[in-house]
C-alpha cells in the first residue's frame, strides 16, 4: 500500500514547485497598555533591511528539493515598522524628531520548510536588532529581537504555509518589543527631566 500512498503524496505536494510564488505578509494586532509619561516624549522609527535573502521563503517539492522563490508582495521591512510605530502610539508616544529615536535592523524574515516522511514544518524567524539613541546623542539602548514559529503538519509547500507560519513570527517579534520594560525605560529616559516609571514608584 505504501508504494502507491508516497508517490501521490509526493506528486500533490509537489505540482507548483517550480512557479514563484506571491504573498501578503500582515502583522496582526498587538495590545498594550499606555505608559505614564510617554505622552511628553517625541519618538522617530527608522528601518534598514539588512537580510541575506530577500526572497520570505522557497518552494520544496515532496522529495525536498529546492523550488520556486516565495516572495512578499508587500514591504515586509515596512510592515515591520508600523507594527512598532502602532506600539508606541498605543503606549502612548508622540511620533516625531525631538526626543528619541528608534533604529531597527532587520536581518531575517523567513520560513524554511523542513520536510518529514508523511508532511513537513514550516520553520519561520523573524529577527530584528533595536537601538534607541537620545537627541543628544546618547546610546540608551540595544537589542536583538528574535520571533519564532513552527506551523507543522504542511502538506504543501507554498507560499500560503511560508505566510501561515511567518504572521504570527512576526507577531511574536513584535510583542517581544512591546513587552519589555528596558526599551520603555530607555525611551523616557531620552528626555531628563521625565523619569521611568520604576524610579517614581520608588519614591512613592
Amino acid at each position: 500500500m505504501l508504494r502507491f500512498v508516497a508517490p501521490l503524496v509526493l506528486l500533490l505536494t509537489s505540482g507548483c514547485a517550480w512557479t514563484v510564488d506571491s504573498v501578503d505578509i500582515r502583522r496582526p494586532s498587538t495590545p498594550v497598555v499606555a505608559v505614564p509619561g510617554a505622552d511628553r516624549i517625541m519618538v522617530t522609527v527608522t528601518t534598514s533591511d539588512a537580510r541575506q535573502e530577500r526572497e520570505i521563503s522557497h518552494k520544496k517539492n515532496g522529495y525536498g528539493m529546492r523550488g520556486a522563490d516565495i516572495i512578499a508582495s508587500n514591504d515586509v521591512v515596512a510592515e515591520v515598522r508600523e507594527g512598532i510605530v502602532e506600539i508606541l502610539r498605543e503606549q502612548g508616544f508622540r511620533d516625531g524628531p525631538g526626543g528619541a529615536t528608534i533604529r531597527v535592523e532587520l536581518s531575517r524574515f523567513y520560513s524554511t520548510f523542513d520536510t518529514g516522511f508523511w508532511s513537513a514544518t514550516a520553520n519561520a524567524q523573524v529577527t530584528a536588532s533595536v537601538t534607541v539613541v537620545a537627541a543628544d546623542g546618547r546610546n540608551l539602548y540595544a537589542r536583538v529581537f528574535n520571533g519564532n514559529y513552527q506551523l507543522p503538519n504542511v502538506q504543501i509547500m507554498n507560499g500560503s504555509n511560508a505566510a501561515n507560519a511567518l504572521r504570527p513570527a512576526l507577531g511574536g517579534l513584535l510583542r517581544q518589543i512591546a513587552d519589555d520594560p528596558q526599551l520603555t525605560r530607555a525611551l523616557l529616559q531620552a528626555v531628563p527631566d521625565v523619569e521611568p516609571p520604576s524610579r517614581r514608584n520608588l519614591r512613592s
